[in-house]
């Protein structure tokens, strides 16, 4: 492996081969290596942008394979006390062998780098390593038999069996990750998209190095010059794609995973506020030194690490678990207030003509738009009002119903349905209108930060004394202080005592109005 890739995709990936692209692709490369900006995006980019990233996909595969082998060990021991004694009740003996055999596979396992997935290719090597920490596990489980006086309590025959069945349990399960991955291999699933920051041959090397390194699991989408003074790269439509500012669209229309900026940069002044400007995206951004000059000084420049100068907010496990959070609790909770939700309905009916919910477009995750579900507090000439003023109180546009149902907050319920779709989670800065975002993003610095993670029902501004109208720039200056600080400091428990503080303060909050 090149070690050029270090810490800049996953430091070890299987080789790809040929293969031929499918829909599920992203994004071809045009003449250049620049993606075309104006074709080939995905269909339903927004959709790609909220389902993750290469990254979490390869974290929950190889999570998955540990449970699988996990699942084989045990599995086999049982197979192998049957075949020699013809039942499946374990001595008490047994039992103990079987817990440490589980805990030192799991661990030899680990220690041969067996869950690294360029160490699954070739597959003969990767069989190597299951045997050798298999066979280290065997001679442990043999070891502690003997230290621990059991050998009268074990059957020796099942260990041996259960050492043959045991590999080849093992190597089935290898059998089918190896079918999965070349599956997911064609489909592009795995593939690190890698956009690169720079000016001149420097960028250029990088960007091949990123390629060659990634033994086909890293794809430059494209190089980006940070002044736009850089060769001109146009793709196969005739859009010009160098300059940050297309870098910052692509990442709305594809999939971006990580951003490498060359070094060393010409103008440091550039390199500043380039850094400023992408570390409001969701993406993991490092500083990669290029020396043209092999072994300049003694140094390898293969051997330097890049330097992570912001990573993604929730990235691997926190994403997965903040996700199930979202998705069970909330549909719990439709289900609790299906009943609120259908008086409520009618209500809103009998109360004043028009819709019983109200759509609005707004910005999400990296700022991709989305249609966010309320029910209708105002008249309805008022409700849909391009101006977009905010609720103010004793405002004349809110009907009798909409005014208890928004100082209760009822009026949110069907945010859930937006949670479970995928659009907003349970705890997360508010979404604003696209109006009032476009405003705030100019005059409040870092304002662009609060899209590096899905909006929320609620969040820790919220719950802080920050909700509802916000009469002064400085209010909502605050409010996104609350908002970037919920943001850094995530935790599950820290979402379970935002939502408790909601239900607590819901319904005697004197800023709903």
């Amino acid at each position: 492996m090149d070690p050029r890739a270090r810490g800049f995709v996953s430091e070890t990936r299987p080789r790809e081969g040929g293969r031929k692209r499918t829909n599920q692709d992203p994004p071809p490369l045009a003449a250049g290596g620049v993606i075309a900006l104006g074709s080939a995006a995905p269909r339903d980019a927004g959709r790609a942008a909220r389902i993750g990233f290469a990254a979490d996909k390869r974290i929950a595969f190889l999570w998955a394979l540990r449970a699988a082998d996990l699942t084989a060990v045990i599995v086999t021991a049982l197979l192998a006390l049957y075949a020699r004694l013809g039942s499946y009740a374990f001595s008490s003996g047994e039992v103990w062998e079987l817990a440490v055999g589980c805990l030192l596979s799991a661990n030899a396992l680990q220690f041969a780098r067996v869950y690294d997935l360029g160490n699954m290719v070739p597959r003969s090597s990767h069989v190597g390593r299951i045997a050798a920490a298999w066979v280290i596990t065997i001679f442990a489980v043999v070891a502690a038999i003997y230290f621990t006086k059991t050998a009268e309590d074990v059957s020796r025959g099942w260990v041996l069996l259960w050492a043959i069945f045991g590999f080849a349990g093992l190597c089935a399960v290898r059998l089918v990750a190896w079918r999965r991955l070349a599956r997911w291999r064609n489909e592009g699933t795995f593939v690190v998209n890698v956009a690169v920051v720079g000016d001149g041959p420097a960028a250029s090397r990088l960007a091949r190095n990123v390629e060659k390194a990634g033994d086909g699991y890293s794809r430059v989408v494209g190089v980006f010059g940070l002044n736009g003074s850089t060769e001109v790269r146009r793709s196969a439509t005739g859009d010009l794609a160098d300059s940050l500012d297309d870098l910052v669209q692509l990442t709305r229309k594809a999939r971006i995973d990580e951003i490498a900026i060359s070094l060393p940069c010409p103008d440091s002044a550039n390199l500043g506020a380039a850094l400023t400007r992408l570390g409001r995206l969701p993406i993991d951004v490092k500083l990669c030194l290029d020396l043209p000059v092999p072994n300049a000084a003694g140094i390898d420049p293969g051997s330097i690490p890049p330097v992570a100068v912001f990573t993604r907010p929730l990235a691997g496990w926190p994403i997965v678990v903040k996700r199930a959070m979202d998705v069970v609790a909330s549909a719990a909770l439709l289900l609790l207030f299906a009943p609120l939700m259908i008086i409520v309905a009618a209500l809103i009916k009998l109360d004043s003509p028009g819709p019983v919910l109200f759509r609005q477009r707004r910005f999400g995750f990296n700022k991709n738009p989305f249609t966010v579900f309320k029910f209708r507090t105002m008249h309805v000439e008022a409700a849909f009002d391009a101006s977009i003023r905010q609720a103010r109180r004793d405002d004349p546009r809110v009907t009798r119903v909409g005014r208890w149902l928004r100082r209760s907050s009822v009026d949110e319920l069907p945010q859930l349905a937006n949670v479970l779709l995928g659009t907003m989670s349970l705890v997360g800065p508010r979404p604003h209108a696209i109006a009032h975002d476009e405003r705030y993003a100019a005059v409040i610095d870092g304002y662009l930060g609060r899209h590096r993670v899905l909006p929320g029902i609620t969040g820790w501004a919220q719950v802080k004394g920050y909700r509802g109208e916000t009469e002064t720039i400085e209010k909502m200056a605050r409010r996104v202080e609350y908002d970037l600080y919920y943001i850094d400091n995530w935790s599950p428990m820290f979402d379970v005592y935002i939502l408790l503080r909601t239900v607590l303060i819901g319904l005697f909050d004197r800023h709903a109005y």
